[in-house]
């Protein structure tokens, strides 16, 4: 057993998926697509994408090797990953622009790392998140300082980052040549994953066009269930804050 029916098995079925979208994204034949925060395959389609393309659902076991939450199990991936280790010090940071402090959740690095990204043409875009009507964090692609202080502060419910990567020419033909992006550790982790498979297999995919990643700390996400089970007028929210 291996592709969607392992996933389906170890990780969707035994709840430990952590929504990031990026067996959608690595998917060669679009089979998965990301429905409330979880990977579903397009049975409706899959007799015709496989006729189509001459291959199954579950041949080439990419999407498994991408998942976060199934350790690698071959040796050069292995090697990869410990060469993409990162054993730096750690330090404290606040931004100093106050256009980015005013909107900041805490210390503002990140979205400032991004905005000196974008302003010395270091990338074209970047994959953040935005508050949908629903106060549930949807992924984009932004390119301008507006587009992102618009997506500036925390989201504490989870985002399938990885799912605007799914189209590759699209991107391409946006002008998306190289991409930054922030993600939790586990979200981090599947993209280094990926990188990894590709690196060492030499082929274009969407991973290959993020040029700048950076990772956040985490203790745990909640499910927007909880914002769904608040009696509340969401279009009045203007934020969150979790303090423990």
């Amino acid at each position: 057993m291996n592709g969607y029916d392992q996933l389906l098995e170890e990780v969707i079925d035994t709840d430990i998926c952590v929504s990031c979208g990026n067996c959608a994204a690595v998917c060669p034949l679009q089979y998965i697509s990301i429905v409330d925060n979880k990977p579903v395959q397009d049975t409706q389609n899959k007799s015709e994408i496989e006729s189509r393309s001459g291959l199954a659902c579950n041949d080439c076991n990419i999407c498994v090797m991408s998942c976060p939450r199934i350790e690698p199990s071959y040796f050069w991936q292995k090697k990869e990953l410990e060469r993409a280790k990162y054993d730096g010090k750690p330090k404290a940071a606040r931004t100093t622009y106050q256009p980015i402090k005013k909107v900041c959740q805490d210390g503002g690095v990140v979205t400032t790392i991004f905005k000196y990204l974008l302003d010395n043409n270091l990338v074209d875009g970047v994959v953040v998140s935005q508050y949908n009507e629903n106060c549930a964090p949807v992924p984009v692609v932004v390119a301008t300082e507006e587009e992102l202080l618009s997506a500036a502060g925390s989201r504490y419910t989870v985002s399938s980052i990885y799912s605007p990567l799914a189209d590759l020419k699209k991107l391409k033909d946006k002008g998306y040549e190289r991409l930054a992006i922030v993600g939790t550790p586990c979200q981090i982790y599947a993209l280094r994953k990926t990188q990894a498979i590709y690196n060492r297999r030499n082929m274009l995919i969407p991973h290959n066009i993020i040029t700048f990643a950076v990772g956040l700390f985490c203790k745990g996400q909640f499910d927007d269930q909880i914002l769904r089970s608040i009696d509340i007028d969401k279009a009045g929210v203007t934020g969150f804050d979790v303090k423990c």
